[in-house]
């Protein structure tokens, strides 16, 4: 059961459409995540807009987009940094085309197989 987070800065709204981005990870999750087990129909991704953050020097000013991938445990390093880039990418290209200085950050993290519930 992966899950995408997408965590953004409120100011960010104003020139990204973050419901079109959100959902063109979402599917680009399963396409690159496909060889490492990622199926369409179990990936759970939402996106958190936050009011009060500050981003480097910049503070209040500056621009967040940070992208947390939680997959179960089991897939090689080589898989997480495969999707991951590819998904980082896509939220580059597509926030920096608008907002060149933005800070755009992922993690990918692994849940524990035998503690996670369906």
């Amino acid at each position: 059961m992966p899950h995408l987070l997408i965590e953004f800065s409120e100011n960010l709204e104003a020139a990204i459409d973050i419901q079109d981005l959100l959902e063109t990870l979402h599917a680009e999750f399963a396409v690159i995540g496909k060889d490492a087990g990622v199926e369409l129909d179990r990936i759970k991704s939402r996106a958190t807009c936050f009011n009060y953050y500050a981003v480097g020097e910049k503070g209040k000013d500056g621009y967040m987009f940070h992208i947390t991938l939680l997959l179960l445990s089991g897939r090689t390093d080589e898989a997480k940094k495969r999707i991951g880039g590819h998904l980082h990418k896509i939220a580059s290209d597509v926030v920096k085309a608008k907002l060149p200085d933005a800070s755009i950050t992922l993690d990918v993290r692994d849940m524990d197989r035998k503690a996670y519930q369906l």
